[in-house]
């Protein structure tokens, strides 16, 4: 994003990501802490969904997948903001990709016990 500023002169604005993998993510208070968060769901949740998407073949599943996944992403935000950016991006690939399957091996168990006939 381009800004003008006072100067007349175009300048390059920090973006979001920019400035969240400027250094490693630090949260020192609650506020912090959810900018943090907000600013991981802004740039990742495509990826994340699109990962799930991908696996599980449902819209809705993968929109499930994403909210769990982010879910566990804001548990483990002491663990992974210490992460920098490529860490962070492979452990949501990881997340999803692990969850999506989770849910194709629950498919695959509740469809073999349902068709399984009682005499």
């Amino acid at each position: 994003m381009c800004n003008f500023g006072n100067t007349g002169i175009i300048t390059k604005k920090k973006t979001p990501r920019a400035q969240l993998f400027a250094g490693k993510l630090r949260f020192d208070s609650k506020g912090s802490r959810r900018r943090g968060f907000d600013s991981i769901y802004e740039q990742y949740s495509r990826l994340v969904y699109w990962v799930a998407y991908n696996v599980v073949k449902n819209g809705d599943e993968a929109l499930d997948i994403t909210q769990e996944v982010f879910l566990r992403a804001l548990d483990k935000m002491s663990v992974i903001s210490k992460y920098n950016e490529v860490q962070l991006k492979g452990w949501l690939y990881r997340v999803a990709r692990n969850a999506s399957l989770d849910l194709i091996r629950k498919r695959k168990r509740e469809t073999l016990y349902d068709e399984t006939p009682f005499d």
